[in-house]
């Protein structure tokens, strides 16, 4: 048995020792590594070159020159070595965990009040007092014996009056005067002392608009009022009380003061003649005297009883009025006026829009780290802050009406007074401007009797203002903005087949055309003639055509490639870089202003790519059951955000280009009727966006101010649920903020929640 053992070992050993002698004779079984890593230090990519096209595929060059640039270079027959390995050294980044995210996040008031009414009886209204604008209108219709508005109420209110005190500065507006009386009142306020024959009670008609649901009311704003007639009879009757108490207290002060002088009498009297009075008399004055002391206490006493009661009464007469304990919005209406209340029953529903809670669920695991990060902060008087991203719809701002069937391009010229320019597949192009209103108007129609596909204008860098349009038919014009009425410039040659993407170089000196013939076409911009062609450029039709201010070019096609070309001089161009296996949704897919991101569609999301270091810096991803990202990906001219359109008809997405260490938010939900966006473009100076829609539509949107994109919705963690909901396994937890503005309660956000720097002990 050891015997065979020992044999099988050594024939082992020796066919490994053959494979490995035949690994180095042999050509094509050399083995390959297609990366290297040095544990510890900076990362190191190391790529294997790509197997290269055969003759029938290599992309030709053709033109003027007749030049052949190297596109690729041959590598055909050869063994993978050192020298194909492409090492890249990258700055090493610093590691961090990832953000908790949390979508479908509920945005729920948290400030909520049924207002009661506090008394029985009938609804007399339910009104907010006028504004000055309102109370013009009002008055300018009494003036002239027109018929009041149905929004209008007018009832009388009674209150307490206290006289002004000498020297007490009261606004002409809060001065009462009544007729006859030289004294000035105002309004009794908490605080104020019910002195007798300072207090009066008084009645005013006020005016006050019917409230609706919707209405926007202050902490403590009178609503409503519930019939106080018996109420303010009841204050009048404790306000003459008062009266009367403090007259039996000004009665019995001076019965008591004459009772004094008779016995000081009597007392004289007997120091003169002992036996002028009697001892029963004597007595008998001491004991008034007492008694009218005792006596003036006790009115005294019954004045402070009558005030207290006064002040129940001025209670009682509040209760019937309705006031809100919260600023918020009416929500619900319980009641109307001439209905019947009772004590406590809720008239209305207020709720404050102002403070929000954010409500989501997370997994078991996750709640218990934030429970421990939760308790932590609070014992060390610190926030767990959570970024709340919520998205504001927008209509448009413009609509621009004209084409007769969809609208496949649309471009934004340069200049103080920028020039709107679609193209359609009813074969025409048109141009639109503002004149001294804000409106848009047509200013031009371009016939090109061939469907227009593509068109784009100068940048801002080029020195003349032209317009470049491609057509179904493959032929390329230049037109002059700045002139419309000269003659167009035809480019010298057309492509076998539509033209679905154009492009200006930074300059503006050089034009470039991609279609469906996947070739790639340079031309001059002065005579329009061919500088060149590259033939088989793509594997299908592009799509897509960006230029850099790196002087690169930027292609996307069919093929579900994205190829990075360097321009070189004479136009030359040679592939720098291919990103490959894309979803191939996006057909236009944009480069970010500075020329070091592109866009890259990949299955239900975009990546944001560094073309410098071929790695991803950002995401742009939606909500599951949203529908996945087509037609368009847009950088803004500031690159701070990123236009993009669904599969779905009237909705559009603006994105906050990075945040959240990569993650891309949603800023805006742009939205109309009906119609799927076919195309899309901004304005050179980003104060607008422009799209094209499958019904004939060009829609202008305005863009978000910078303090806008830039400033992030931050709430503070409050709870966490202790138990999950069984039906899900997930925990409700739930954040505060304040509402900025627009944020609408009822929607929903994401929250994104990253780890905290608070050490927790057992974490």
């Amino acid at each position: 048995m050891l015997r065979w053992l020992a044999v099988c070992v050594l024939l082992a050993g020796g066919t490994f020792a053959l494979v490995a002698f035949a690994a180095q004779k042999i050509p094509g079984l050399g083995l390959y590594a297609g990366g290297i890593h040095f544990p510890g230090g900076p990362d190191v990519r190391a790529e294997a070159r790509e197997e290269e096209k055969g003759e029938d595929e290599a992309p030709r060059a053709e033109g003027a020159t007749k030049v052949t640039p190297p596109l690729r270079e041959e590598r055909r027959n050869e063994e993978p070595s050192v020298q194909d390995v492409d090492v890249r050294f990258l700055q090493p980044a610093g590691g961090q965990a990832a953000a908790l995210v949390i979508p479908e996040a509920r945005v729920l008031p948290t400030d909520r009040q049924e207002v009661p009414s506090e008394h029985d009886g009938k609804l007399i209204f339910l009104g907010t007092e006028l504004k000055p604008e309102e109370s013009a209108t009002v008055a300018e219709l009494k003036k002239q014996g027109k018929a009041l508005p149905a929004w209008y109420i007018n009832a009388d209110l009674g209150f307490l009056a206290v006289e002004v005190n000498s020297g007490e500065q009261v606004p002409a507006g809060e001065q009462i005067v009544f007729t006859g009386s030289p004294k000035v009142y105002r309004r009794w306020k908490e605080g104020d002392q019910l002195i007798p024959g300072r207090v009066v009670v008084a009645k005013q008609t006020r005016e006050f608009r019917k409230l609706e649901v919707g209405d926007r009311v202050e902490r403590g704003q009178l609503l409503g009022l519930v019939n106080p007639a018996v109420a303010f009879d009841e204050l009048s009757i404790k306000t003459a009380k008062l009266e009367a108490a403090d007259a039996d207290y000004r009665a019995a002060i001076k019965t008591r003061d004459e009772a004094e002088k008779r016995y000081d009498s009597m007392t004289r009297q007997r120091a003169v003649a002992a036996r002028s009075v009697s001892d029963e008399e004597y007595r008998g004055a001491k004991l008034t005297w007492d008694r009218y002391i005792e006596e003036a206490i006790a009115k005294g006493a019954q004045i402070a009883v009558a005030q207290r009661e006064l002040n129940a009464a001025l209670t009682t007469l509040n209760m019937h009025e309705i006031r809100s304990s919260i600023p918020g919005l009416v929500k619900v209406l319980y009641k109307s006026r001439g209905d019947a209340v009772k004590n406590l029953d809720a008239v209305l529903q207020l709720q404050n829009p102002k403070l929000l809670i954010v409500e989501g669920l997370v997994e078991v695991q996750d709640a218990k780290r934030l429970t421990k990060e939760l308790e932590q902060a609070r014992s060390q008087h610190k926030p767990v802050e959570v970024t709340v991203e919520a998205t504001q719809p927008e209509p448009p701002f413009a609509q621009l009406n004209g084409h007769l069937h969809e609208v496949n391009c649309v471009a934004v010229s340069k200049g103080p007074n920028p020039l709107i320019v679609s193209g359609s597949e009813d074969q025409t192009v048109r141009i639109w401007g503002r004149g001294p209103s804000p409106l848009w108007q047509e200013r031009c129609r371009i016939d090109h009797h061939a469907v227009v596909r593509a068109l784009a204008c100068t940048p801002p860098t080029a020195k003349r203002n032209l317009l470049l349009t491609g057509t179904g038919a493959g032929v390329g014009r230049l037109f002059n903005l700045d002139d419309l009425k000269a003659k167009e410039i035809p480019l010298q040659g057309r492509h076998d087949g539509a033209i679905n993407c154009v492009a200006f170089s930074p300059d503006g000196k050089v034009c470039v055309t991609g279609g469906d013939d996947r070739s790639i076409c340079l031309w001059n911009t002065d005579d329009g003639t061919l500088l060149r062609r590259y033939a088989g450029a793509h594997k299908a039709a592009l799509t897509s055509l960006a230029y850099t201010p790196a002087n690169q070019l930027v292609t996307a096609g069919r093929d579900n490639r994205l190829l990075v070309w360097n321009v070189g001089p004479g136009q030359v161009l040679s592939q720098a870089d291919e990103y490959d296996r894309r979803s191939g949704d996006v057909a236009q897919l944009g480069v970010s202003p500075d020329g070091k991101l592109t866009l890259f569609d990949q299955v239900n999301e975009l990546r944001v790519l560094s073309l410098a270091e071929r790695q991803i810096v950002g995401t742009l991803q939606n909500p599951a059951g949203a529908a996945n990202f087509a037609t368009l990906a847009l950088f803004a001219p500031d690159g701070k955000t990123i236009l993009t359109n669904g599969a779905a008809p009237g909705r559009l997405q603006l994105w906050r280009a990075s945040a959240n260490k990569g993650r891309g938010a949603e800023v805006r939900q742009f939205i109309w009727n009906n119609g799927v966006v076919s195309c899309g473009a901004f304005a050179p100076d980003g104060s607008f966006a422009v799209t094209g829609t499958q019904d004939h539509q060009v829609l202008v949107w305005a863009m978000p101010t910078k303090e806008e994109v830039e400033q992030r919705l931050m709430a503070s963690l409050s709870y966490i649920e202790e138990f999950q909901d069984t039906s899900i396994k997930k925990v409700p937890i739930r954040a505060q903020l304040e509402n900025p503005g627009w944020l609408i309660p009822g929607g929903t956000a994401t929250m994104v929640i990253p780890h905290t720097q608070v050490s927790v002990v057992g974490r």
